[in-house]
Protein backbone atom coordinates (compact mmCIF):
# COMPACT_ATOMS: atom_id res chain seq x y z
CA UNK A 1 0.00 0.00 0.00
CA UNK A 2 1.37 3.61 -0.71
CA UNK A 3 1.43 6.01 1.36
CA UNK A 4 0.70 9.68 0.02
CA UNK A 5 2.40 12.63 1.43
CA UNK A 6 0.96 16.10 1.41
CA UNK A 7 2.82 19.23 0.87
CA UNK A 8 2.74 20.31 4.07
CA UNK A 9 3.96 17.10 5.51
CA UNK A 10 7.15 17.11 3.40
CA UNK A 11 7.67 21.06 4.48
CA UNK A 12 7.93 19.82 8.03
CA UNK A 13 10.09 16.57 7.21
CA UNK A 14 12.21 19.09 5.43
CA UNK A 15 12.59 22.08 8.62
CA UNK A 16 12.79 18.91 11.06
CA UNK A 17 16.06 17.46 9.19
CA UNK A 18 17.26 21.31 8.86
CA UNK A 19 17.15 21.42 12.94
CA UNK A 20 18.89 18.11 13.26
CA UNK A 21 21.71 19.30 11.23
CA UNK A 22 22.32 22.48 12.76
CA UNK A 23 21.80 20.90 16.78
CA UNK A 24 24.23 17.84 15.27
CA UNK A 25 26.98 21.07 14.15
CA UNK A 26 26.51 23.19 16.77
CA UNK A 27 27.33 20.56 19.21
CA UNK A 28 30.34 19.41 17.74
CA UNK A 29 31.58 22.37 17.85
CA UNK A 30 31.13 22.76 21.57
CA UNK A 31 33.29 19.73 21.70
CA UNK A 32 35.67 20.71 19.65
CA UNK A 33 36.49 24.60 21.17
CA UNK A 34 38.21 23.54 24.86
CA UNK A 35 40.15 21.30 22.80
CA UNK A 36 41.71 23.68 20.58
CA UNK A 37 41.88 26.34 23.42
CA UNK A 38 43.89 23.42 25.38
CA UNK A 39 46.06 23.04 22.43
CA UNK A 40 46.84 26.69 22.15
CA UNK A 41 47.18 26.94 25.77
CA UNK A 42 49.58 23.90 25.88
CA UNK A 43 51.84 25.52 22.88
CA UNK A 44 52.47 28.43 24.81
CA UNK A 45 53.47 26.81 27.65
CA UNK A 46 56.27 24.85 26.14
CA UNK A 47 57.18 27.82 24.33
CA UNK A 48 57.52 29.87 27.45
CA UNK A 49 60.03 27.08 28.95
CA UNK A 50 60.59 27.13 32.68
CA UNK A 51 61.00 29.85 34.55
CA UNK A 52 65.28 29.93 34.91
CA UNK A 53 67.38 28.51 32.49
CA UNK A 54 71.21 29.68 31.82
CA UNK A 55 73.41 31.43 30.85
CA UNK A 56 72.30 33.00 34.13
CA UNK A 57 73.54 36.18 35.51
CA UNK A 58 73.64 37.06 39.24
CA UNK A 59 74.86 39.72 41.21
CA UNK A 60 74.81 41.17 45.49
CA UNK A 61 75.23 44.12 46.76
CA UNK A 62 76.91 44.58 50.38
CA UNK A 63 73.24 45.33 51.22
CA UNK A 64 72.08 41.85 49.98
CA UNK A 65 70.04 43.50 47.02
CA UNK A 66 70.29 41.07 44.83
CA UNK A 67 69.66 40.65 40.66
CA UNK A 68 69.14 37.87 39.02
CA UNK A 69 68.58 37.24 35.06
CA UNK A 70 68.97 35.45 32.19
CA UNK A 71 70.59 35.50 29.10
CA UNK A 72 67.66 35.83 26.61
CA UNK A 73 68.77 36.06 23.35
CA UNK A 74 68.36 39.48 20.01
CA UNK A 75 68.62 37.08 17.47
CA UNK A 76 66.20 37.72 15.10
CA UNK A 77 65.82 34.44 13.69
CA UNK A 78 64.93 33.28 17.24
CA UNK A 79 64.14 35.97 20.01
CA UNK A 80 64.08 35.11 23.63
CA UNK A 81 63.60 38.09 25.89
CA UNK A 82 65.86 38.17 29.10
CA UNK A 83 64.11 37.66 32.28
CA UNK A 84 65.03 39.77 35.29
CA UNK A 85 63.95 39.13 39.14
CA UNK A 86 64.88 41.79 42.29
CA UNK A 87 65.62 41.76 45.92
CA UNK A 88 65.40 44.97 47.21
CA UNK A 89 67.31 43.82 50.51
CA UNK A 90 68.68 40.84 52.16
CA UNK A 91 66.01 37.61 52.61
CA UNK A 92 63.61 39.78 50.70
CA UNK A 93 61.20 37.77 48.41
CA UNK A 94 62.22 38.06 44.26
CA UNK A 95 60.25 39.79 42.37
CA UNK A 96 60.45 39.53 38.21
CA UNK A 97 60.65 43.10 37.16
CA UNK A 98 59.98 44.78 33.60
CA UNK A 99 62.92 46.30 32.07
CA UNK A 100 62.22 48.08 29.12
CA UNK A 101 63.80 47.64 26.11
CA UNK A 102 65.89 44.69 27.28
CA UNK A 103 66.08 41.69 25.49
CA UNK A 104 69.60 40.03 26.07
CA UNK A 105 71.51 40.50 29.36
CA UNK A 106 75.69 40.13 28.96
CA UNK A 107 76.53 41.62 32.02
CA UNK A 108 75.11 42.76 35.80
CA UNK A 109 76.67 44.27 39.01
CA UNK A 110 74.83 45.28 41.99
CA UNK A 111 75.62 48.64 44.53
CA UNK A 112 73.44 49.48 47.79
CA UNK A 113 72.28 52.30 45.75
CA UNK A 114 72.51 51.08 42.07
CA UNK A 115 71.50 48.27 39.89
CA UNK A 116 73.23 47.61 36.44
CA UNK A 117 72.24 45.64 33.51
CA UNK A 118 74.58 45.72 30.31
CA UNK A 119 71.92 44.32 27.56
CA UNK A 120 70.95 44.47 24.01
CA UNK A 121 67.94 45.36 22.90
CA UNK A 122 65.99 44.21 20.26
CA UNK A 123 68.34 45.58 17.44
CA UNK A 124 71.60 43.61 18.54
CA UNK A 125 72.59 47.40 20.03
CA UNK A 126 74.43 47.26 23.54
CA UNK A 127 73.76 49.63 26.16
CA UNK A 128 73.58 49.50 30.35
CA UNK A 129 70.27 49.83 31.73
CA UNK A 130 70.30 51.37 35.32
CA UNK A 131 67.48 51.55 38.65
CA UNK A 132 67.80 53.56 41.52
CA UNK A 133 65.25 52.39 42.98
CA UNK A 134 65.52 48.36 43.91
CA UNK A 135 64.04 47.68 39.99
CA UNK A 136 61.13 49.70 40.35
CA UNK A 137 61.85 51.65 37.16
CA UNK A 138 64.88 51.82 35.18
CA UNK A 139 66.95 54.23 32.49
CA UNK A 140 68.36 53.35 29.39
CA UNK A 141 71.90 54.63 29.16
CA UNK A 142 75.64 54.14 27.42
CA UNK A 143 77.29 51.29 29.02
CA UNK A 144 78.24 52.64 32.45
CA UNK A 145 81.90 52.47 33.49
CA UNK A 146 83.82 49.89 35.40
CA UNK A 147 81.60 47.05 33.82
CA UNK A 148 82.26 43.99 32.65
CA UNK A 149 80.30 42.36 29.94
CA UNK A 150 80.15 39.25 27.27
CA UNK A 151 79.74 39.24 23.44
CA UNK A 152 77.04 39.03 21.81
CA UNK A 153 78.46 36.65 19.66
CA UNK A 154 78.91 33.36 21.96
CA UNK A 155 81.87 31.51 20.07
CA UNK A 156 83.70 34.69 20.28
CA UNK A 157 86.86 34.30 22.71
CA UNK A 158 86.92 38.19 24.06
CA UNK A 159 85.50 40.44 27.05
CA UNK A 160 83.85 43.52 27.23
CA UNK A 161 85.07 46.32 29.74
CA UNK A 162 86.37 49.16 30.84
CA UNK A 163 89.97 48.95 28.50
CA UNK A 164 91.48 50.66 26.13
CA UNK A 165 89.31 50.21 22.95
CA UNK A 166 87.01 48.48 25.18
CA UNK A 167 87.71 44.86 24.66
CA UNK A 168 89.90 42.49 25.05
CA UNK A 169 91.02 39.03 23.92
CA UNK A 170 91.05 35.83 26.36
CA UNK A 171 92.40 32.60 25.84
CA UNK A 172 89.36 30.91 26.12
CA UNK A 173 85.34 31.08 25.06
CA UNK A 174 83.55 33.28 28.11
CA UNK A 175 80.12 31.86 29.36
CA UNK A 176 79.94 33.70 32.32
CA UNK A 177 81.63 37.18 33.95
CA UNK A 178 81.70 38.86 37.21
CA UNK A 179 82.97 42.06 38.00
CA UNK A 180 85.07 42.43 40.67
CA UNK A 181 86.89 45.00 43.00
CA UNK A 182 84.82 47.92 41.40
CA UNK A 183 85.78 46.86 37.73
CA UNK A 184 89.71 46.53 38.52
CA UNK A 185 89.33 43.00 37.68
CA UNK A 186 87.05 40.60 36.10
CA UNK A 187 86.24 36.94 37.21
CA UNK A 188 85.85 34.80 33.43
CA UNK A 189 84.07 31.14 33.80
CA UNK A 190 85.32 29.73 30.32
CA UNK A 191 83.56 26.90 28.58
CA UNK A 192 84.83 23.35 29.87
CA UNK A 193 88.03 24.48 31.48
CA UNK A 194 89.69 27.43 33.37
CA UNK A 195 88.43 30.31 35.35
CA UNK A 196 90.85 33.91 34.36
CA UNK A 197 91.42 36.57 37.06
CA UNK A 198 91.00 39.42 34.27
CA UNK A 199 92.55 42.75 35.18
CA UNK A 200 91.97 46.31 33.72
CA UNK A 201 95.80 47.62 33.94
CA UNK A 202 97.45 46.34 31.05
CA UNK A 203 100.44 45.99 32.60
CA UNK A 204 98.71 43.42 34.88
CA UNK A 205 98.89 39.74 33.49
CA UNK A 206 95.78 37.73 33.54
CA UNK A 207 95.99 34.81 36.23
CA UNK A 208 94.69 31.44 34.95
CA UNK A 209 93.26 28.77 37.25
CA UNK A 210 92.80 25.23 36.79
CA UNK A 211 88.95 24.23 37.24
CA UNK A 212 86.95 21.92 35.44
CA UNK A 213 83.58 22.47 34.27
CA UNK A 214 83.38 26.35 35.50
CA UNK A 215 79.77 27.53 35.25
CA UNK A 216 80.31 30.96 37.43
CA UNK A 217 82.94 32.26 39.78
CA UNK A 218 82.97 35.32 42.30
CA UNK A 219 85.38 36.78 44.79
CA UNK A 220 85.56 35.42 48.51
CA UNK A 221 88.36 36.50 50.86
CA UNK A 222 90.09 37.31 48.26
CA UNK A 223 90.32 34.18 46.27
CA UNK A 224 87.78 32.45 43.43
CA UNK A 225 84.97 30.33 44.43
CA UNK A 226 83.24 28.50 41.73
CA UNK A 227 80.50 26.92 40.48
CA UNK A 228 81.26 24.22 38.58
CA UNK A 229 80.28 20.67 37.24
CA UNK A 230 81.75 17.25 37.91
CA UNK A 231 81.51 13.57 37.42
CA UNK A 232 80.95 13.27 41.48
CA UNK A 233 78.80 16.46 41.85
CA UNK A 234 76.69 18.04 39.27
CA UNK A 235 76.79 21.23 40.76
CA UNK A 236 80.10 21.72 43.05
CA UNK A 237 81.00 24.83 45.04
CA UNK A 238 84.94 25.00 44.89
CA UNK A 239 87.45 27.00 46.61
CA UNK A 240 90.63 27.80 44.50
CA UNK A 241 93.48 27.23 46.74
CA UNK A 242 96.16 27.23 43.92
CA UNK A 243 96.30 28.24 40.33
CA UNK A 244 96.29 24.49 39.69
CA UNK A 245 93.81 22.77 42.73
CA UNK A 246 90.62 23.28 43.83
CA UNK A 247 88.82 21.93 47.22
CA UNK A 248 84.91 21.43 47.48
CA UNK A 249 82.84 23.70 49.65
CA UNK A 250 79.69 21.68 49.40
CA UNK A 251 77.73 19.57 47.08
CA UNK A 252 74.34 21.30 45.77
CA UNK A 253 73.11 18.52 44.67
CA UNK A 254 73.01 16.50 41.42
CA UNK A 255 69.01 17.29 40.43
CA UNK A 256 69.47 20.82 39.17
CA UNK A 257 72.23 22.45 36.52
CA UNK A 258 74.71 24.87 38.02
CA UNK A 259 73.56 27.94 36.44
CA UNK A 260 74.98 31.18 38.83
CA UNK A 261 76.88 32.56 41.64
CA UNK A 262 77.10 35.74 43.72
CA UNK A 263 79.27 36.14 46.54
CA UNK A 264 79.25 39.42 49.23
CA UNK A 265 81.29 38.43 52.26
CA UNK A 266 80.42 35.63 53.91
CA UNK A 267 76.91 35.93 52.04
CA UNK A 268 76.69 33.14 48.90
CA UNK A 269 74.23 33.14 46.62
CA UNK A 270 73.85 29.91 44.52
CA UNK A 271 71.38 29.54 41.12
CA UNK A 272 71.01 25.37 40.87
CA UNK A 273 68.35 24.63 38.05
CA UNK A 274 65.06 26.40 39.40
CA UNK A 275 66.61 26.52 42.88
CA UNK A 276 67.98 29.69 44.01
CA UNK A 277 69.84 28.72 47.71
CA UNK A 278 71.74 31.29 49.78
CA UNK A 279 74.06 31.09 53.12
CA UNK A 280 75.20 33.07 55.14
CA UNK A 281 78.56 31.16 56.41
CA UNK A 282 80.45 30.99 53.59
CA UNK A 283 78.95 28.19 51.84
CA UNK A 284 79.13 25.74 54.31
CA UNK A 285 74.96 25.17 54.86
CA UNK A 286 72.29 26.34 52.18
CA UNK A 287 68.77 27.05 53.04
CA UNK A 288 66.23 28.36 49.93
CA UNK A 289 65.88 31.69 49.18
CA UNK A 290 62.35 33.61 49.68
CA UNK A 291 60.73 33.76 46.30
CA UNK A 292 63.90 31.73 44.20
CA UNK A 293 62.01 29.44 42.60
Amino acid sequence: MRWTRSPALVAVFVVLDVVVLVLAYLAMRHNEAPLAASSSAEGLIAREGPAIVGPLSLAVAPSGALLRATRGSCDERAPVPAKVWVAGAYKVPLKRVTVPGLVEVLGVTASDDKLTVVGADGSCKTHGYVSTDSGKRWARTSVPPNVWWLDLDTTATKLHGPVDGGVVNIDCRPIGVSTIVRGQRALVSCADFNVVDQPRAADLPAVTYGVEGPVAAALAKGKPLVLATSDRCLASLRRVTSQSATKQVACLGNAGAPLGLAVSGERVFAQVGQRLSYSDDGGRSFHDYPGGV
